[in-house]
Order: structure tokens, then sequence, then C-alpha cells
């Protein structure tokens, strides 16, 4: 919680309270919420994500509406996610269970409509063990990060222990994300990746995730 100590006092006008707005402070700080309680020197402000924040009359600078946009404002780190319910997120695949390799996905907000996943699995296939770890990059150019359209790529590297064979998957995908108010998601990937095992030429395959999982701040 933010606490603003405040060297004078003044009277809050009534246009800066009762609705969701943007609340600047004169250190460059920024707050998207809404007031929920007025007291004597302060109010009290209930952000997007939840948080109760005591701004100082004396330190506003200025409040503004709210715009939505697909670009952040780059100059106020506070506003990059103000937009989320939800920054990280655990997924299992299950469509890789059918190998059987068990992967998981750990995503991470890094803007409202931009985020990184990183991919991590053990498991068989065509009997032997494999190691698979990869990264995928995701824009939400529709919704964002906790629900929308996804696109992106992805690149995954599987080692085969029992003869030390490395293949690099290189894929590119469309899917769709869906976070509800608790937190649990369901999420799913259609695409198409190129294996290279370095040895004969790429091979081109299809890219096919579904995956459940759980997502918080």
């Amino acid at each position: 919680m933010a606490l603003l100590v405040a060297l004078t006092f003044a009277p809050m006008p009534e246009a800066w309270a009762g609705a969701t707005k943007v609340y600047e402070l004169k250190d460059g700080t920024a707050y998207v919420g809404e007031v929920v309680e007025e007291l004597e020197s302060s109010i009290l402000v209930r952000t997007r994500m939840g948080q109760i924040v005591r701004i100082e009359y004396s330190d506003l600078a200025d409040i503004s509406e709210v715009v939505e946009s697909d670009e952040p404002n780059l100059g106020d780190d506070t506003l990059w996610l103000e937009g989320l319910d939800t920054h990280f997120s655990v997924t299992v695949g299950l469509t890789d269970l059918v190998l059987p390799v068990f992967e998981v996905t750990w995503e991470f907000a890094i803007l409202e409509k931009h985020a990184l996943a990183s991919v991590h699995g053990q498991g068989t296939i065509g009997g032997y063990f494999v190691d698979v770890n990869g990264i995928q990059y995701r824009w939400y150019p529709l919704g964002n990060f906790d629900r929308g359209l996804q696109v992106g790529v992805e690149e995954l590297l599987y080692g085969l222990v029992a003869d030390y064979t490395v293949m690099l998957s290189s894929g590119v995908f469309v899917g769709g994300k869906y976070t509800t108010g608790v937190g649990f998601i369901v999420e799913g990937q259609v695409g198409a990746t190129s294996i290279n095992n370095f040895v004969t030429p790429p091979e081109t395959a299809l890219l096919l995730n579904l995956n459940i999982g759980y997502a918080w701040f």
C-alpha cells in the first residue's frame, strides 16, 4: 500500500471522485482506479488490480479519463499492466500427455497484450526418453493477457537422452485463452512447426496445444 504524506491540505475537487480515472502524482507515478473513500486530507483509491492506495491531495498533479488503447504509455510503468486481472499463469498440456510427455508452460505478461512463455517437459516419444525446453512469444490482438485471441511463435528443443540426439521445433500458431474470475485457465493453439534434427531435411508438422491451468497476480 502506498502512503503519501501530506504537507498541506486542500479540498478534493468533485470531478476527481466517483468513477474510474487516472490519478497522476507529482513524482510521475499514476494509478488507474476509483475512489472508495474520501478523507480530510486524502483519498483511498481502489486500482484495477484490487490494490487500495492512499493518495494525499497535495501530491496529486492531475486527473484524467481512462483512454483504452492498444499501445501502453511507455512513460508510466504503473499503467503497463493495470488493465489485467492476472500477470502470471502455469498450465499443463493435455495433448502432450498422449505421447506421453508431461509439459508445463509458465506465462508472464510483459505488457497488457504481450507475453512470454517458458515451456518445459519430460516424457517418451517413440520409446525414447525426451527432455523438452523452449519459449513462446504471444501477442493478443483481440482481448488481452487474461482472455483473448493469441498469435505467436515458439522454439522448442527436444533432447533424446538415449542417443544424445537433438531436435529443434520452430512453429507459428493462432489460438485463444480464457481465464475465469477465480483464475482457472483454458487455452488452445493450432499452427504449423518445422522440425529439424540437423541430419535430414526439416519436416513440417501440425502444432496443436490444449492446456489447462491457473493464473494469478
